[in-house]
């Protein structure tokens, strides 16, 4: 890690949600359509990827990183009333090289863990097994396991929330993948509880509108079928009723996903900034070329 980090993780730092999600707002506001286009756009590449067999999904997960990092990237340039235009929601890709390595490092960490948890679940499950077969029931077994699993579902979340702002300092700070995942997790971990406490607002705040849309649409959708369903299905099956249920529920689920995203993205960075302290970076870089430009 950098001097920067290292000092940042060493003395710590205030974390203050409600305010990162207020300027997360405002950096929102500044270009309201052009966020939503873009989610919009790339909800909808996301979505096709996912019906092209074998490599849909694998393009998909090498691209999503580079979507999000547009966010970032934008959020930043609004922040520092740069001049910035559509098609720099799309320069997350040409970090795409860190961007994909930092993924696949976290989701093979994520896998390694899982896979422990198969070998430790599957022994638990034949001792349980051998503890019957011998005319017992192995009450500490049961409590072992039960625990295992409440500590893997921990240490989940932990890693979850610690390396939420790797890719940002793969954009902004300029490190390589395993540096970044290093130094979100060490800085996160300096003030985790109000971090996880920050993701749980934003949780928040993403399910609320989801939920009443979600339900408005999908009691739109009953009602609308309930009336027309002779006409519109006379030819067609059940399952195709349900099917086009289905699809037309993706519909506002499509539409708040593309008006909340761009939000909580623009929070997070807001949180980013005021972590790394970017603005006072800033505001030493500006003192220092107007020192030099008044010596010269």
């Amino acid at each position: 890690m950098n001097s920067k980090i290292e000092k940042i993780v060493t003395e710590g730092y205030r974390f203050d949600s409600t305010r990162y999600m207020r300027e997360g707002w405002e950096l929102y506001k500044e270009n309201f359509i052009s966020f939503v286009v873009f989610a919009i756009l790339t909800s909808l590449i996301s979505l096709i990827l996912q019906f092209i067999p074998l490599i849909g999904g694998i393009a998909a997960a090498v691209i999503s990183p580079c979507f999000i990092a547009g966010y970032f990237l934008v959020a930043d340039k609004i922040r520092n009333r740069e001049a910035y235009s559509f098609s720099n929601f799309f320069d997350g890709f040409q970090h795409l090289g860190q961007l994909f390595v930092t993924v696949l490092l976290i989701g093979l960490i994520f896998v390694g863990i899982v896979i422990g948890l198969v070998i430790i679940g599957v022994v638990l499950y034949f001792a349980l097994k051998d503890s019957e077969s011998a005319g017992g029931f192995n009450t500490q077994l049961i409590v072992v396991g039960i625990l295992f699993y409440v500590v893997f579902i921990a240490v989940i979340v932990y890693l979850s929330v610690s390396f939420s702002l790797a890719n940002q300092f793969v954009l902004f700070e300029k490190l390589e993948a395993w540096q970044a995942i290093q130094a979100s997790r060490k800085v996160v971990t300096k003030n985790f509880w109000q971090v996880f406490g920050f993701y749980i607002l934003i949780g928040l705040v993403v399910l609320v509108p989801f939920l009443v849309v979600l339900g408005l649409g999908y009691s739109t959708i009953l009602e609308f079928f309930a009336t027309f369903k002779d006409s519109i299905t006379r030819s067609a099956s059940d399952t195709m009723f349900i099917y086009k249920s289905l699809g037309l529920l993706l519909v506002p689920i499509l539409l708040v996903s593309a008006l909340v995203a761009p939000w909580m993205q623009c929070s997070i960075h807001a949180a980013f900034r005021d972590v790394m302290k970017m603005d006072e970076d800033e505001a030493t870089n500006y003192t220092d070329i107007s020192k030099h430009l008044l010596d010269e």
